[in-house]
């Protein structure tokens, strides 16, 4: 335009809150003043729009510290909750081993807690008389244990260990 009008000052003076929310997004400039010097807040007719505008530039330029402005307040759900104590502690009353469902069925639930990364184990298939099952790699667990494999082996002589090629290992896995 040859006064300096941009779409942006365009949908502004005629209302339009959504076309220059849609325009800020594409990264029109708020700032920008035709070459009259006019900007796009003394542009604005509605309440509205002045409102928007002008929070949106204060956004633009920063707040002050003590502005209310400056954060938001969003508290959640918990003010429709009752005042009382909500919630429930799953860990004040674990089930026993002998503890059964009330329809008469146990499940059983594994749970593995760390304060380290759990090894990685491989569901592998060692030998055609068993199915595929999980196993850990000897050379992790015994870095992990920080001794070698021959020193593992001696100090846990009830721990099953097999062999199987790396073709083979690398094929299932």
């Amino acid at each position: 335009a040859q006064d300096g009008t941009r779409p942006i000052h365009d949908a502004v003076e005629n209302d339009h809150l959504e076309i220059v929310r849609l325009l800020l997004s594409y990264g029109a400039d708020p700032t920008l003043a035709t070459y009259s010097g006019r900007t796009i807040v003394k542009m604005t007719h509605s309440e509205l729009m002045e409102t928007f505008l002008t929070e949106y530039l204060t956004d633009l330029h920063g707040r002050d510290v003590d502005d209310p402005g400056l954060s938001w307040d969003f508290y959640g759900s918990s003010v429709c909750e009752p005042k009382g104590e909500s919630g429930f502690d799953i860990l004040s009353n674990p089930p026993g081993p002998n503890d059964e469902d009330e329809d008469g069925f146990s499940d059983i639930f594994e749970f593995q807690f760390s304060d380290v990364p759990l090894l990685p184990y491989y569901n592998v298939q060692v030998s055609l008389s068993q199915g595929p099952q999980n196993w850990f790699l000897l050379s992790d667990v015994a870095k992990r244990l920080k001794m070698s494999p021959r020193i593992f082996r001696c100090s846990f002589p009830s721990l099953e260990v097999v062999s199987v090629t790396e073709a083979e290992f690398f094929k299932q896995v």
